[in-house]
């Protein structure tokens, strides 16, 4: 965390101020849209079904540093009807998907947002292919809010927030610079830009076969935002990101002929989020 302008008087430091026991729901819609090329051929561009999903989440303790700790648990997750996929993959696909529901974590986070810890236990009959949905539910579930700086601020602040993660096995380094555009009492809106880059070598990637190797050619992915923060509650009243990735590597095999190159995948992704507070008003 770094705060590159502290904005206009007056400043005032911001803090989250629930109390224990409070308990909040947020809803969360996902559209994703994706291309992709292998060796130079172009495959179908596809729209993915829009995905929902609904988090509770109950602060269960605030020690005396002001440390919020407080349990999350997935109320339900559901897609829309596609013409994309066949009525039977649909039903195998949402059949895969509810057995997300349940899903339960315990996180503790400082006063400023900051996650300082964060353990979550998936329910028994969780497929292995839903490793990227149980890694968006998890981030979801520690990054309800953006975090803040501890340094008072006033309205037009802008402040930097560092962070490593790791997307479909790419470790990737995370750059976001939150404005604060406007503020009344509690309610506050921050405004997000986004840069991702690569920090390291991608370890494998979901559907290829075991030793495939995979180097990447180049990456590009970035994206903004938007969420409505009210100090005295854990969920923003709203929120909506959008982020864009270009992507090029290269795929080689143990079993390919010497003589043959890697083969050159290219893939193209929207991700665009939208989330409310549903309950906990």
């Amino acid at each position: 965390m770094r705060l590159v302008d502290p904005g206009a008087e007056p400043r005032e430091s911001l803090r989250l101020t629930p109390v224990v026991g409070q308990r909040e729901v947020v809803a969360v819609d996902m559209d994703m849209q994706m291309s992709m090329s292998m060796a130079g051929m172009a495959l179908p561009a596809m729209a993915l079904p829009t995905q929902h999903f609904s988090m509770a989440v109950e602060v269960t303790g605030i020690n005396p540093q002001g440390h919020i700790a407080y349990s999350a648990q997935v109320l339900d997750y559901s897609i829309d009807d596609s013409d994309l996929l066949p009525a039977e993959a649909m039903t195998s696909l949402r059949s895969t998907l509810a057995s997300l529901t349940g899903m339960t974590g315990a996180v503790e986070i400082d006063a400023t947002g900051r996650t300082l810890s964060a353990d979550f236990s998936l329910p028994d009959d969780a497929p292995a292919e839903l490793q990227e949905q149980i890694r968006q539910l998890q981030q979801q579930a520690t990054a309800l809010s953006l975090p803040m700086p501890t340094e008072a601020v006033g309205v037009g602040a802008k402040w930097e927030v560092l962070k490593r993660t790791d997307a479909n096995g790419i470790p990737v380094g995370e750059r976001t610079e939150v404005t604060l555009s406007s503020r009344e009492g509690a309610r506050l809106t921050l405004d997000s830009s986004v840069q991702q880059t690569v920090v390291g070598e991608m370890n494998g990637m979901q559907g290829l076969p075991p030793g495939a190797r995979v180097d990447i050619a180049r990456f590009d992915s970035g994206g903004s935002g938007q969420a409505v923060v009210e100090l005295d509650h854990l969920v923003p009243a709203s929120g909506k990101a959008g982020v864009d990735l270009n992507m090029s590597v290269n795929i080689s095999l143990d079993e390919m002929p010497a003589d043959l190159p890697p083969q050159g995948m290219e893939m193209r992704m929207s991700v665009q989020v939208q989330n409310r507070r549903v309950a906990g008003q």
